[in-house]
């Protein structure tokens, strides 16, 4: 790294762990900045599942939105008021759902609910419903924008056909620090409408998440039970994910995010 190059380092780590210490700063933002061009890496070095090269191909995908409309039942939310997950990761013909959690206290269940019945309703169904906001949203730029990254990334802008499953990644910067997706945390029996069908499907998670098992390389795989179907969550752990070609990730990794996983650490125990 050369003198200039170093300067801006040094800038860059200065105001990233500054800004991360700092109360109403967004430190996911700060930090997505840092490990989006190592994304698509990081996941190929974790060894997720999936047949074929890792691409990152957007970021802030939109998916149906649900509210709670009584126990155990949720209705999907109008096109206008989705919510978004942080990035879109293909790897082969498998579309990971993906969240990055800077902070292990801002795990959120009904996260989780949302991104589980858009596994649960598949490729089709995610297509569907960003179509729909295309068509709703034809006058905005910035769709237009992510829905050429969508098809160019994907290989196709009749993406659906070209993905088998779609799968839930969990991104964190240390392993373990995603406290609430240990094996105790309890799943709920709910209901979701399905927009492509007329009925209420019914999804039962019964039991809870198993243990969680790592594979030695930055990545954890967390079971459960979904109508007595064993499936899959799976978190990466970015302390633990090694580039040996790439300097400039080491020293992102071990002089900025190690730094902010401390001092976070070091505040939530205060």
């Amino acid at each position: 790294m050369c003198q200039s190059d170093k300067s801006f380092f040094d800038i860059v780590k200065k105001w990233t762990i500054n800004d991360y210490k700092t109360p109403k700063i967004k430190a996911e933002v700060i930090i997505d900045m840092l490990i989006s061009e190592f994304l698509a890496e990081t996941v190929e070095a974790s060894g997720l599942p999936g047949n074929g090269k890792s691409i990152l191909v957007t970021k802030e995908f939109p998916i149906r939105g649900y509210k709670k409309r009584k126990d155990f039942e949720y209705i999907s939310t109008e096109i206008n008021n989705s919510p978004s997950v942080d990035y879109l990761i293909k790897k082969g013909d498998v579309l990971y759902l993906t969240e990055l959690k800077t902070d292990p206290l801002s795990f959120s269940e009904k996260q989780l609910i949302r991104m589980l019945i858009a596994k649960e309703h598949g490729i089709n169904d995610l297509y569907q419903h960003y179509t729909e906001i295309l068509d709703s949203t034809k006058h905005c730029t910035k769709y237009d924008f992510q829905s050429g990254q969508v098809a160019d990334n994907i290989g196709s802008s009749q993406w659906n056909k070209c993905i088998k499953s779609i799968e839930i990644l969990y991104v964190e910067l240390k392993a373990n620090h995603i406290s609430s997706l240990d094996h105790n945390q309890q799943f709920m029996i709910f209901k979701a409408d399905n927009k492509n069908n007329s009925e209420e499907v019914e999804y039962v998670f019964d039991g809870v998440l198993s243990e969680l098992k790592e594979n030695g390389r930055g990545l954890r795989v967390s079971s459960y039970n979904s109508n007595g179907i064993k499936k899959n969550i799976y978190i990466m752990s970015l302390d633990k994910i090694e580039l040996p070609n790439n300097t400039l990730w080491n020293d992102i990794k071990k002089e900025i995010l190690e730094e902010c996983v401390i001092d976070k650490a070091e505040d939530n125990q205060e």
